[in-house]
């Protein structure tokens, strides 16, 4: 995980807390991805652009479904909420479904 943030990112990381899972379904053919989601306050590095698309910072208050990607603000409750841990979706990139951390 660490040496991924680096290359797509230019930051180092460290410290890395687990926060949930993302669970996506395909049909044909029938396979399983299984994405793992950590989070850390603790980088260094400077930011820097990859061929995946333009990377900068926004506050979490002005994120919002206009100006991030495709069911960000779900991974967004996976990574800022404790009781929400998982989601998953009936089809490869589909929209998420959020499972709650039963209490």
């Amino acid at each position: 995980m660490v040496r991924e943030v680096y290359e797509e990112t230019g930051l180092t990381v460290s410290h890395l807390q687990s926060c949930g899972t993302v669970e996506w379904f395909n049909q044909n053919p029938l396979y399983r991805r299984l994405g793992f989601l950590y989070k850390t306050t603790h980088f260094s590095g400077t930011l820097k652009q990859s061929d995946e698309g333009k990377i900068y910072w926004l506050p979490l208050a002005e994120l919002n479904e206009h100006n991030t990607a495709e069911s960000f603000m779900k991974f967004l409750k996976i990574f800022t909420n404790p009781t929400t841990v998982d989601a998953t979706s009936k089809i490869m990139n589909g929209s998420l479904t959020i499972i709650p951390k039963d209490a």
